[in-house]
């Protein structure tokens, strides 16, 4: 099932990925833990080092890790920041979407948490649901209806399934890349410098039918 999911967004939407925000705290100890482990859903993360980005679950999948599609869901963000402190720097996890060939997935029209996690699909319809919308206008093919849909993947994300990281600015990209690199000598997946798809303004690219700008980071 899940392999028709999967042709349904990369070839037809013209999705390449899933997003995941986190802050960097979260995002180092999942980079370097010795076990492999990548993102963890919260039900699996040790309770002796039980960070969440959100401790309230309300869409009751505590199992699952929450994605949006293609761009991060710039309106959580914004209450995340508020909310968890002094953890405040923060970057979006690209996802290669074949992540769903290798674990179950559900997916949502809007936000999870919505009436409790009812509007949650386990299935084609409930991606396509996700694109429904009679009237997307310009709108991103790649992009939901709904900049808060989301895609939930069961249990964990191995690392090698992040293929980039994306970042507000060079120094906090550059920040990544030393303590990775040089200081622990692990691999890191592509840097990107993309301020414009963690705020409102990624909505706007997204509604008129414009990419927002991504800059691959370079060391230099």
């Amino acid at each position: 099932m899940n392999e028709r999911v999967l042709s349904y967004l990369c070839q037809e939407r013209g999705v390449t990925r899933f997003c995941h925000l986190t802050n960097i705290s979260s995002m180092f100890s999942m980079a370097l833990d010795e076990f492999n482990n990548g993102i963890l859903a919260t039900a699996y993360i040790p309770l002796d080092n039980r960070y969440q980005n959100d401790n309230v679950r309300m869409d009751n999948c505590t199992d699952y890790i929450n994605c949006s599609c293609q761009y991060p869901n710039y309106k959580y963000l914004f209450c995340s920041k508020d909310r968890v402190r002094p953890f405040n720097t923060w970057c979006c996890l690209f996802i290669d979407p074949r992540i769903i060939t290798v674990r179950r997935a559900r997916f949502s029209v809007g936000n999870a948490a919505r009436h409790g996690g009812a509007d949650i699909r386990p299935n084609l319809s409930g991606i396509e649901s996700m694109f429904a919308g009679r009237n997307r206008g310009r709108r991103l093919a790649s992009c939901p209806d709904d900049i808060q849909a989301e895609i939930l993947i069961e249990r964990d994300i191995p690392w090698t399934y992040v293929t980039g990281i994306a970042v507000e600015t060079s120094d906090i990209a550059r920040r990544i890349y030393r303590t990775l690199i040089i200081q622990y000598g692990k691999t890191c997946p592509e840097l990107y410098v993309a301020p414009d798809i963690f705020s409102n303004q990624c909505e706007m690219f997204i509604r008129n039918g414009k990419v927002p700008m991504e800059e691959e980071w370079q060391n230099v």
